[in-house]
């Protein structure tokens, strides 16, 4: 009852960033910027050698905030914290493994943001991996190509909404003159004021910045004549009835996924985007690089594959140094497994056993990522390593290191969308549909699902069952699941 509306009304007004505010200054242009590389905090562990490339990422980085206009000098108002910003640096990789550039990024200690001050909402929906392995299966199935564009510095593209004032890194500062001229303007009063930066675009760490970047990104694409959809709200459909010709765009994040029969519609599309986000904005023919997997697909665009090779590689030279080789193993797991480890449970860890235990976080984190995105393979033995996480037992140890041998000999193994007849669809569908006469129809749809449960699970102490699912388009694997029912079921009917 003592709750205020206007508060809640006052969060929703439009605010206009561009607008100059009491205490404003000039933007921040390029020229205006001082570096001095000995008080960079980020800088002084690096060598010399890396120290002068990440050098150059972290003026590239400002110098697109300055370009971009993201900053505006200002005074800090009375009763108001600026947030503080830091510098995160790292080597970046192509999917191929190959080295690609040092980089920087500019961010907000987002964490001491407080609610109706610096910001209001902060929700912003990402694609499904499902809704891209469909798209994947679409374009392959038509024969048509997929492209793929990363809009750079996505973050920099949204107004905020509220008045954000923030600092900059140590050993980044802006020119003493242009403070001084600031100054002269103000009244007297005012000018023992702190100086510091009021934004006038989010930036990565904001909390708000997801959320502002996605509803630019939306309001961008439907003024093109995208219509938004509503199953998935991060994929967008163009569909001409008069020609027949259509377009599909997915969006994670930054990344978007785009294929469809309209070609001069994809022109402008690129040509507009390019306008809006940047002539650095990537735009790839054929996708060869999703989410950090790799892809490829055939010359007649029929076949898409998409793989994580590369950060399986990395998991090894990640944990090669402290565990010995392993060796391939035909599957990722069989039920001696279990077995052995209970009868061995008493004998000591073996030094490979010993590492993968300080690491097992680590590993299974890598290794989780792989599973939900290219490798259905591995989903139902990580599940059960997945719970040890904890407090790993030898169990546990063992199933991994009869995983990572698995991986080993199977490093190139992913996900195949064929536009032709798939093995799915010879072996499976067409013999269904012809065997009985009320799957006669299975054959033409264009989508099949399905499902089992094992009963009783000698794996689990209370005997849980684990339910699993996989869903195929065009005879395509677009999605999968396994997971551990929460009770016991007493039949396998019930399971």
């Amino acid at each position: 009852n003592n709750f205020d509306m206007s508060s809640v009304e006052a969060l929703t007004v439009e605010f206009d960033s561009d607008a100059y505010q009491d205490g404003d200054g000039a933007n921040v242009t390029p020229g205006d910027l001082e570096y001095d590389v000995a008080r960079i905090a980020e800088l002084k562990d690096a060598s010399d050698e890396q120290k002068r490339e990440y050098f150059k990422a972290i003026v590239k980085e400002f110098e697109g905030f300055a370009q971009k206009g993201v900053l505006r000098v200002a005074l800090l108002p009375p009763g108001r914290q600026p947030l503080p910003t830091k510098i995160v640096l790292k080597v970046k990789y192509n999917a191929d493994g190959t080295y690609d550039r040092h980089k920087a990024r500019g961010v907000i200690r987002g964490f001491l943001s407080q609610l109706g001050i610096d910001y209001y909402a902060s929700y912003a929906p990402t694609t499904m991996l499902s809704t891209a392995r469909i798209v994947m299966a679409i374009a392959a199935k038509h024969g048509v190509p997929l492209h793929h564009a990363d809009i750079p510095q996505a973050f920099l593209q949204g107004q905020v909404n509220r008045p954000i004032y923030v600092t900059l890194p140590k050993g980044i500062r802006i020119k003493s003159k242009i403070l001084d001229t600031l100054r002269q303007t103000l009244p007297e009063a005012d000018r023992n004021r702190q100086p510091v930066y009021r934004l006038l675009k989010s930036l990565y760490g904001l909390a708000s910045s997801p959320h502002l970047f996605s509803k630019l990104l939306s309001a961008f694409l439907t003024k093109l004549g995208l219509e938004r959809s509503r199953t998935d709200c991060t994929m967008f459909t163009k569909y001409d009835q008069q020609t027949g010709k259509w377009v599909i765009v997915t969006a994670f994040v930054d990344d978007l996924l785009i294929c469809g029969t309209d070609e001069a519609f994809q022109a402008t599309l690129k040509d507009a985007m390019m306008k809006r986000f940047g002539t650095d904005l990537t735009w790839t023919e054929k996708v060869k690089s999703f989410l950090g997997l790799h892809c490829t697909q055939s010359a007649d665009n029929h076949r898409i594959t998409v793989a994580a090779r590369y950060k399986i590689d990395d998991l090894f030279k990640r944990i090669n140094s402290s565990v010995s080789q392993f060796h391939g193993a035909p599957a990722p797991w069989s039920a001696n497994d279990f077995k052995d480890a209970h009868e061995r449970a008493e004998t000591p860890l073996t030094t490979r056993q010993l590492a993968l235990k300080r690491q097992f976080r680590t590993v299974t984190g890598i290794l989780i990522y792989v599973a939900i995105t290219v490798r259905p393979d591995i989903a139902t033995i990580l599940n059960r390593c997945c719970q040890g996480a904890a407090d790993p037992k030898r169990l546990h140890l063992v199933w991994l290191e009869k995983l990572l041998g698995y991986l080993h000999s199977h490093r190139d193994v992913g996900l195949i969308f064929d536009g032709h007849s798939t093995a799915v669809i010879k072996d499976v569908v067409h013999p269904l549909s012809q065997r009985y006469a009320e799957l006669s129809e299975l054959s033409t749809l264009p989508y099949h699902c399905f499902s089992d449960a094992n009963f009783a699970d000698i794996t689990d102490p209370r005997l849980r069952s684990t339910s699993g699912y996989c869903v195929y388009v065009f005879g395509s694997l677009v999605a999968w699941h396994s997971k551990r029912q929460t009770v016991t079921a007493k039949s396998t009917l019930e399971a």
